[in-house]
């Protein structure tokens, strides 16, 4: 890389060195000197005509180069503020420094408003929003401090067109205007997060604590410039900058969880300072939250009937009523250094650090009613989910106006799980009663007291453990290069990428059998001293045995009973079948050119992806025999592994325009395309045979497909605030979707049911986005502290399968929509906050084809509500209370019909209480 760019900066020197000038600086808040990315900078010359524009970066840097010898006007404008001007002279060869600071403007009523935090954060990013070249929707730090959202994907639900899939009621996947999380590209600060699960390539947002960003960038219609995998879109988290002088940042919060009355605990720091004069500039940052609390989950499984009699004609085949303690511990860390090596030259290394510990304690009841048995499991999980990014690099702005831009980037991730340890007891003979689906949502089994401990035998326990790595390794680099053309300033733009990617999965299981053990026998626990007296299971009233297991001694079974287990090989063998190592490597290549002809901007340009793949995985190695009485069996004997390969290539080509009607109105077009590249486990050549089923790994899957259509309107209000509303269509070709199909056995003729990942033929995505957002600042006296929130997004979509059959996309919710209003006044700050997810396909039930359609799972519409209070004590101290869930939202999904609900989870409201303090 180092001799590239070296030979580069060579051949553009006579650029670099033109005879020309250039104008640098920062823009600030006038009261705060918080810098305002995204102001609007404009060189007038004599005549009042625009010779130069730019936009001020993350840091409210800019620069202005190639400009001619002479004296100009520096016009610099910002939402909510007055335009602030200055004459500034350039001389040939120079750069001449010229900072600006703004101040609040006046509102209609004559008299100029103190921005309060809430506005201030509101118009650093709809500023972003408005001068972006793309369709883009910018929250800033201040706007995710003002929600009650502790991680990444909670915040990121109140932008428009945004859904989140959820575990145990925390956010965790993303999904942009009804494409699945597979099809969202998440970056820090412009580079790839890998994904640290083995089975998915999307990364599971619940990892990256709010604390670490200053800012949130989500392109719907995304440019040459940016990673071609994101059909839906691209989410880029922007990690805190050094500021322009000494900056401290805390909180420290206490919270509580209603279900389990479990407490729990938060802190944040961040430090920055720069040297004296101006070179280097530091900030680090840590955040550590730990949070106790739970959930109860109801999960019946049924022999299905008539689909359009609503469960009349359906039996309860099964019910599982869980019982979940959870403790999520979120440490995240970042850090930044910079290094000026002259004006617009600056040098840099940045890290990024996000863990999520996960700890879970799962009780189930499993009611058998047909076979009269009762299973009582617990399930012990310790899961561990990181992330780190490491980034150096380059940025150099000449006075010619050429810019030169590389970065290298080391990123890891890892999902390590050291222990997943889970023991049966079983109880048979069991006598239920009138077992009835008279009331969907708690079946009745007609069981008569409690269940007596020493009736459940135990059965097994399965000890597991993996281990999955992934690692990147990524080289880039792009060149910018001014032009004029019309009278304005456009630029041409080149650049590549290689990125150099590892992953593999390692999966130990082992399974013990054959103890003479009863739970009354083994267990040290009741239910009250696990849930508390008088604790009301949420679902309903479904019982566990009178002694249950406690936490410490699941852990110590193995060891304590191994003389007397007697282990099944078959398990360990299962376990190998899971394991896979996967090499891809990406060579990227774009150009695109930014032409300004008056108050149109167009953005062509194209972009090429190569890529490369080797996987390996493992084989079942099985024995299939016919008895005398043509009965099959299967045996498992162990594992081979085999190797595939597969590589593709294709051209992305886009098109951006952006007509400014008014300078606070935007028209915006785009045509886009796009890729989503199948998941790793499911390009292994791998087979698992279990009986007469089978399950097959597809080394020839290619990747969906998309062209975008994006048409939106956008008019920024002086009070802060925007009104936007748009369209957008995708057509997306060989989606990979799930099929079944039959094979023969060689050896015994039995039929041979196969799951397989295929690529379907093509679908479409198709959606209105309305948003509005405004500080009431125009109102008069204490009313002019009121601000409103508000966005909808409908999508619809439709999806040819492999066999030819019509379904919806999987996660496409048709309603999504987000309600805020809010108050600040006098210190005061306040906001109640409203977030409607509508249902959605969650996966294919059967074999996910033709007939099957009626066993589609759905989760149930969500209404959420929470809510969030500060009061700023000091310039420097402020107090707050945040309160989430607090309409006691559930998770609900349902097998075809809403009367069949599979799975019903509650968590009840929670909420914090703390103080934070800047400096």
């Amino acid at each position: 890389m180092r001799p590239l760019l070296s030979a580069l900066l060579v051949l553009l020197a006579p650029l670099a060195a033109a005879q020309t000038g250039g104008v640098a600086g920062r823009v600030t808040d006038a009261a705060t000197g918080s810098p305002l990315p995204g102001a609007t900078v404009r060189l007038l010359d004599g005549q009042g005509a625009l010779a130069r524009g730019a936009a001020t970066d993350v840091d409210g840097a800019y620069r202005l180069g190639g400009v001619p010898a002479g004296t100009y006007t520096l016009a610099v404008s910002y939402l909510g503020y007055a335009e602030a001007r200055q004459p500034v002279t350039v001389a040939s060869g120079a750069t001449v420094r010229a900072d600006a600071s703004l101040a609040p403007e006046a509102t209609e009523l004559g008299a100029a408003v103190v921005l309060g935090t809430r506005a201030q954060g509101q118009a650093v990013a709809l500023q972003q929003q408005r001068e972006a070249a793309n369709i883009r929707n910018v929250i800033s730090a201040d706007q995710i401090g003002r929600f009650p959202d502790v991680s990444a994907p909670e915040a990121l639900q109140r932008v428009p067109g945004i859904g989140v899939q959820r575990d145990q009621g925390d956010g965790r996947f993303l999904q942009i205007r009804g494409a699945s999380p597979q099809f969202t590209t998440v970056t820090f600060n412009g580079e790839r997060i890998p994904s640290p699960e083995g089975d998915v390539r999307q990364i599971a947002l619940d990892a990256v604590p709010t604390e670490v960003l200053q800012a949130v960038e989500v392109s719907k219609a995304i440019t040459p410039d940016m990673d071609a995998d994101a059909i839906g879109g691209s989410v880029n988290l922007v990690t805190r900058r050094a500021p322009p002088q000494f900056f401290a940042a805390g909180d420290l919060a206490g919270g509580y969880s209603a279900l389990r009355a479990d407490a729990a605990g938060r802190g944040s720091l961040t430090l920055g300072a720069r040297t004296p004069d101006g070179r280097i500039g530091v900030i680090a940052g840590a955040s550590l939250n730990n949070r106790a609390f739970g959930s109860d989950d109801l999960e019946p499984e049924y022999d299905l009937g008539d689909d359009d009699v609503p469960s009349g004609d359906d039996a309860l085949a099964e019910l599982q009523a869980r019982w979940y303690d959870l403790v999520r511990e979120r440490t995240g860390g970042h850090a930044a250094v910079d290094y000026a090596l002259a004006p617009g030259q600056t040098l840099f290394l940045r890290g990024v650090f996000s863990q999520l510990r996960d700890t879970e304690q799962r009780r189930r009841g499993i009611f058998v009613p047909d076979d009269g048995e009762v299973e009582y499991t617990h399930k012990n999980r310790t899961e561990r989910l990181q992330t780190l990014n490491l980034t150096a690099g380059g940025e150099h702005a000449f006075a010619s106006g050429l810019e030169v831009d590389y970065r290298l980037t080391f990123a890891t991730s890892e999902e390590d799980t050291p222990e997943d340890i889970e023991v049966a007891f079983i109880a048979e003979d069991v006598a239920f009663g009138a077992v009835s689906l008279a009331d969907p949502d708690r079946p009745a089994l007609g069981l008569a007291g409690g269940l007596d401990a020493s009736a459940f035998a135990f059965d097994a326990i399965e000890p597991a453990s993996s281990l999955t790595t992934n690692t990147d390794y990524v080289g880039a680099l792009n060149v910018s290069v001014p032009f004029a053309l019309a009278g304005g300033r456009s630029r041409v733009q080149v650049g590549g990428k290689v990125r150099l990617k590892r992953k593999d999965q390692d999966v130990t299981e082992a399974a013990f059998e054959d103890l003479d053990l009863t739970l009354a026998a083994f267990g040290d626990a009741s239910f009250e001293d696990v849930f508390g007296e008088g604790y009301d299971y949420v679902p309903g009233d479904y019982p566990l045995p009178g002694t249950i297991t406690s936490n410490d001694q699941i852990l110590g079974f193995v060891d304590r009973f191994r003389g007397d287990l007697e282990a099944d090989d078959a398990a360990g063998i299962e376990g190998d079948l899971e394991d896979f190592d996967a090499r891809e490597d990406t060579y990227a290549a774009y150009a695109m050119a930014e032409l300004n002809v008056g108050p149109l901007l167009i953005l062509p340009g194209a972009r090429f992806e190569y890529t490369d793949v080797e996987s390996t995985g493992f084989e079942s190695v099985v024995e299939e025999e016919v008895d005398a009485d043509g009965d099959v069996s299967t045996d498992l004997l162990g594992v081979r592994a085999a190797t595939a390969t597969n590589d593709y290539g294709y051209l992305f080509p886009m098109l951006h325009l952006r007509y400014r009607a008014t300078p606070r109105t935007n028209v915006r077009a785009a045509v886009t395309t796009a890729l989503a590249r199948p998941n790793f486990f499911d390009l292994a050549p791998y087979r698992i045979q279990d009986d007469d089923e089978v399950e097959i790994g597809n080394p020839a899957l290619v990747p969906a497909r998309s062209v975008n259509l994006d048409l939106l309107a956008e008019h920024f209000l002086s009070s802060i605030g925007v009104v936007s509303g748009g369209v957008f269509y995708k057509r997306i070709t060989s989606p990979i979707v799930s099929t079944r199909f039959e094979e023969t056995s060689a050896v015994t003729g039995e039929e041979l049911e196969v799951t397989q990942s295929v690529n379907g033929e093509s679908g479409t995505i198709f959606g209105v986005e309305v948003a509005v957002q405004q500080q009431l600042r125009f109102l008069p006296g204490s009313l002019a502290g009121l601000g409103v929130y508000a966005n909808y997004t409908y999508t619809q979509s439709d999806a040819t399968l492999a066999d030819g059959s019509d379904a919806v996309f999987p996660g496409q919710a048709d309603h999504l929509a987000n309600l805020a209003l809010s108050y600040e006044a006098a210190g005061f700050s306040g906001q109640v906050s409203y977030n409607y997810t509508g249902r959605f396909l969650d996966e294919f039930g059967g074999d996910g084809v033709g007939a099957d359609r009626a066993a589609d799972l759905f989760v149930r519409e969500r209404h959420g509500l929470d809510a969030q209070a500060s009061f700023q004590v000091t310039p420097r101290a402020q107090l707050f209370a945040e309160a989430v869930n607090l309409l006691n939202a559930p998770l609900v999904v349902f097998q075809g019909i809403e009367a069949r609900p599979i799975q019903r989870e509650f968590y009840r409201p929670s909420g914090w209480i703390g103080v934070r303090l800047t400096y």
